[in-house]
């Protein structure tokens, strides 16, 4: 709890029992998470929450670069995952189950690029396509 407090006011955000909160459970968890996957997880350990409060964080969150929002093609959802992570996704179309990819494909093409005076600060790859499970249906 420490930390999450720490890494709050090194932000420059106050560090409220709600920001620890969910700053803890992205720290916990290996997938991007929703607003409303968020709210379902604190309901479950018992933490009382609004809806309106865990968009209100995330809004903080990302705003001071904590977190990093996600929108997928095909997907209403947002998502949001720590922004220190650089993962890439493949992504099902049916089924909507993400599988991180373990290394970046961009990374040759980024070393490729830096001498054209071009300054990269971040890149995006989605990969989409049919998950083993929904390619046997």
């Amino acid at each position: 709890m420490k930390e999450c407090k720490q890494k709050l006011i090194d932000k420059g955000l106050k560090p409220t029992k709600h920001r620890c909160q969910i700053l803890k459970i992205f720290q916990q968890t290996s997938q991007p998470l929703s607003a409303e996957d968020i709210y379902q997880h604190c309901l479950k350990s018992g933490k009382a929450i609004n809806l309106s409060t865990v968009y209100r964080t995330l809004d903080a969150l990302k705003n001071s670069e904590l977190i990093r929002s996600l929108n997928f093609e095909n997907s209403d959802r947002t998502l949001y995952e720590l922004k220190k992570r650089h993962i890439h996704y493949l992504m099902c179309l049916s089924c909507k189950k993400m599988q991180p990819v373990d290394f970046c494909p961009l990374d040759n093409i980024e070393k490729h690029l830096s001498p054209k005076n071009f300054e990269i600060t971040e890149h995006r790859l989605d990969i989409y396509g049919y998950c083993p499970d929904c390619k046997a249906k």
